[in-house]
């Protein structure tokens, strides 16, 4: 009875995902619009490169699931994050440094253990590396008050240079040239199996839906689960209730740095098999637009992320084809995050309206009365 009634109760939180969804298509709509009144002026042809972003959907299927892989586990990561009002835009850092560590351990560690096992190590070193990433901002949020967007934005900008650092200096390959600069590519043993053979998809796509699946029970069913929602929804209520919510916060940053983390290391394993000076995919980013079009609902975060896959599965042959910039898909994120972004910001000042105007006329009242 208790399975039936659980299972019921993820159908119906899977129902609201795609409910969802379906309310968060006005701002890709409007999304669309003003990427399409750009590309007209700009003197380019329309129609044919949204034929050609949006044909990805059918014509690169698993190219499609490619990308969806990482951007799920980043719009969980924004999901995760934004319920309890912690604002963590730093994803992009904390994917880098758990590609560092899931690289530096499937080259140096993971060959001392079984094939399956060395994999095992090296997701749990991504998870962790992007978990201690999030740390430093969790720390100084809930110690001195600094805004967490301002220290995981800064953060970013560390973990690239680490990287890179890294990269072409004591773990740099053999042979590594130029802007190619990587390391040293990791034992074809632990490569992640591809869906199809010779398709970019890889297995990480089902382990990012199983993730999306188990944060989804986590924030809907279990205790931290509420903790972070309530945290979110009322901070004041929470401390009322005997919440430790410095721990939320702290504890918060922490799973969503972990989710981040792992979008790095399954890339390192899935997709390029070592780790590259640089990642210019914008992940991260491209992560809090599949969470905020998904209304951070993780089941409405699987479809989202197969969405922006598509987009960004299209965006890799857009310019061949239609010698138009790939980063139309970056601007469509960046629209799609505004738009949201301004109409959250218009609800909440909306509710605030009525509270704000009745202390004015409050305090209109009592100066006259005095």
């Amino acid at each position: 009875m208790r399975v039936d009634i659980s299972m019921q109760r993820m159908r119906t939180a899977a129902t609201a995902g795609l409910r969802v969804i379906v309310r968060q298509l006005e701002p890709l709509l409007l999304a669309f619009l003003i990427v399409a009144v750009v590309l007209l002026v700009s003197g380019y042809d329309v129609p044919a490169v949204f034929k050609s972003l949006l044909g990805s959907f059918v014509t690169d299927f698993y190219g499609m699931l490619r990308w969806a892989t990482p951007m799920i586990l980043t719009g969980l990561a924004t999901a995760v994050a934004f319920r309890a009002r912690v604002w963590n835009i730093g994803m992009d850092g904390q994917l880098l440094i758990g590609a560092l560590a899931g690289g530096a351990f499937a080259l140096y560690v993971a060959p001392l253990f079984s094939p399956n096992l060395g994999v095992l190590v090296v997701l749990i070193a991504s998870l962790t590396g992007g978990a201690l990433w999030a740390l430093p901002a969790a720390i100084l949020r809930v110690r001195w008050g600094v805004p967490e967007i301002i220290t995981t934005i800064l953060l970013i900008e560390i973990a690239s240079l680490l990287v890179s650092w890294l990269v072409l200096g004591p773990m740099k390959g053999q042979g590594a040239l130029g802007a190619s600069m990587s390391t040293d590519q990791v034992d074809q043993s632990m490569w992640l199996r591809p869906l199809k053979w010779q398709e970019p998809a890889t297995v990480g796509f089902y382990i990012s839906v199983a993730v999306a699946i188990f944060i989804g029970w986590y924030l809907m069913r279990s205790r931290h689960g509420f903790e972070i929602s309530i945290f979110g929804d009322n901070r004041q209520f929470a401390s009322y209730a005997g919440m430790n919510n410095p721990w939320i916060v702290v504890r918060t940053m922490l799973i969503s740095g972990a989710l981040a983390g792992l979008a790095g290391g399954l890339e390192v394993l899935g997709s390029m098999h070592r780790l590259p000076s640089e990642f210019a995919a914008n992940l991260g980013f491209q992560g809090i637009a599949v969470s905020l079009v998904a209304g951070n609902n993780p089941f409405g975060i699987i479809l989202g992320g197969v969405f922006f896959g598509g987009l960004k599965a299209g965006g890799t042959t857009l310019q061949l084809q239609t010698e138009t910039p790939r980063d139309v898909v970056d601007i469509i994120s960046a629209i799609v995050i505004l738009v949201i972004t301004a109409r959250v910001g218009y609800q909440f000042l909306g509710r605030r309206q009525p509270r704000l105007l009745s202390r004015f006329v409050r305090s209109v009242q009592e100066k006259e009365g005095a």
